[in-house]
């Protein structure tokens, strides 16, 4: 026994090299039989030159587990070396992949972008999604008919928008009538593109109409891209209402790279949007990318309501009936603003002047006191006609459309003189063709006032409107034989009477 714990010994100790360092491929036990014995002393000293038995000596890697291992060597060389893989196994097969892993799959984590890569932290970061959107109501009247216009603005590299949604709390769309073939609007878009920049203007053109959803195009009016020609369709999106409000709806078609470039567009909705009777007002606009993300933007509006048209308006220490003709709230009799009496023998197109028919001084209070002013009231020339104190707050003197707009809606001028004029002939003289007053305006044949005093009471009445035409006006008359309401351009120096409309 205490031989063999002394061979042990000898053959740890010359089993260091020259600089004391254990070899690590050294094998004490030289003939490999799973003993360390007297065998394995003389063995190793055989490697010395000594001749200690007859074995032939071969040198070489001994370490059966190292891959330079020779069975045949009976004498270790150092040239063993031993290969430990990513499992941990000796000499093992198993590889590390590019991520790191140990037998891995490699980069397969799928990115936005489609790129492979070992983790979602690997990946390229997301685009921005920044729109600018607004959202315009054309007017805000209670009830009212209003154009609405969409506009939204995207930077080059933002995220591309998949699908667009813009609905309202309260209003409708004014969808009764609308047929396929029907333009009720307008859209512009402007890209700055990689080629040049491009623009494309269209109208927006119903095309489809579905239980209460209105397919609309975007047909190309005008356009400098080489895309698009005269005609061609550049979009479309689906209208309709839904039980509080409306829906404005869109999907872009996906392509592959995700990334929009910058561009600005808009849509105008002409006079098809009707506003709730008054209150608070909310769009809410929702855009979805291709990745997912999602803008959300409100846009609110203080709707005016309108006051029902009937009863007194009070301006100027006098009470003025009203009446409601159409979606008009009109004046039921003529001015009487005077804040001034002027001189019959006097006039001017740039100067206000006022008149009261058949008076001829310049004492207020005495033209108030006449007959024809308590009715008739005032003749205005034009430049006393648009002074800001003839209406009360929120009225105006009525424009040569909203003229128009009323007489379209009395069945045209052919027959809305006559439902106009004051029946009778207390003030008309006859025969007062065609005579209801079934519009309650009671028009009246106050005459007007030019150049040499007073003419035609009770045969024509005659009315300002605020419309310029060249150096004249417009302005509505009456006859006390026709049945026709007459439209004629004035010399702003005629004195007319006025009434005003609500706005």
């Amino acid at each position: 026994m205490a031989m063999r714990y002394l061979i042990t010994f000898i053959l740890v100790a010359l089993s260091f090299n020259s600089f004391g360092q254990i070899n690590p491929n050294f094998n004490p036990d030289y003939d490999g039989n799973n003993f360390i014995d007297i065998s394995d002393l003389l063995g190793f000293l055989s490697s010395f030159g000594s001749s200690w038995d007859n074995v032939e000596v071969i040198t070489g890697c001994t370490y059966s587990y190292a891959v330079e291992y020779n069975p045949l060597a009976n004498v270790d060389d150092g040239s063993c070396t031993l290969y430990i893989d990513c499992a941990c196994v000796i000499n093992g097969s198993s590889l590390l992949d590019e991520c790191g892993v140990c037998n891995g799959p490699g980069p397969s984590y799928t990115c936005w972008d489609g790129a492979l890569v070992c983790g979602e932290s690997d990946c390229t970061a997301l685009p921005e999604f920044s729109p600018t959107v607004n959202i315009m109501l054309a007017d805000l009247m209670g009830e009212g008919t209003s154009s609405l216009t969409y506009t939204m603005s995207q930077d080059s590299g933002e995220s591309e928008i998949f699908s667009s949604s813009v609905i309202s709390d309260l209003g409708s769309f004014n969808l009764s009538g609308l047929l396929v073939g029907d333009v009720i609007g307008s859209g512009m878009l402007y890209l700055e593109l990689y080629a040049g920049n491009f623009y494309i203007i269209s109208n927006l053109v119903v095309s489809n109409i579905n239980n209460g959803y209105y397919t609309v195009f975007n047909y190309v009016t005008a356009s400098s891209s080489p895309a698009y020609s005269v005609g061609d369709v550049a979009g479309g999106f689906v209208i309709s209402n839904t039980e509080s409000g409306i829906n404005i709806y869109t999907e872009v078609p996906q392509d592959e790279d995700y990334i929009a470039e910058a561009y600005d567009m808009y849509l105008t909705f002409d006079d098809l949007f009707v506003n709730p009777e008054g209150g608070s007002l909310t769009f809410t606009s929702t855009l979805t990318t291709e990745l997912g993300d999602v803008d959300v933007q409100e846009f609110m509006f203080d709707i005016i309501p309108i006051a029902p048209c009937g009863g007194l308006v009070s301006h100027d220490g006098y009470d003025y009936s009203v009446v409601q003709i159409g979606d008009q709230c009109w004046f039921a009799e003529n001015c009487r603003y005077l804040p001034e009496a002027s001189d019959f023998n006097t006039a001017s197109e740039t100067v206000p002047y006022y008149y009261v028919y058949g008076y001829a001084g310049t004492d207020v209070a005495a033209a108030k006191a006449t007959e024809n002013y308590s009715t008739y009231g005032v003749l205005y020339n034009w430049p006393a006609v648009m002074t800001e104190g003839i209406c009360p707050s929120d009225w105006h003197i009525p424009s040569d459309d909203e003229w128009t707009q009323l007489t379209d809606f009395l069945g045209g001028v052919n027959l809305g003189g006559g439902k106009m004029k004051e029946t009778g002939y207390d003030h008309w003289v006859s025969p007062n063709t065609g005579a209801t007053n079934s519009s309650d305006f009671t028009g009246l044949p106050g005459g007007y006032r030019y150049t040499g005093g007073f003419f035609n009471k009770g045969y024509y009445g005659y009315w300002w409107s605020s419309t310029e035409a060249g150096s004249y006006s417009w302005l509505r008359l009456l006859s006390y034989y026709y049945n026709t309401v007459l439209q004629s351009d004035y010399s702003h120096a005629t004195g007319v009477s006025a009434r005003c409309v609500r706005d």
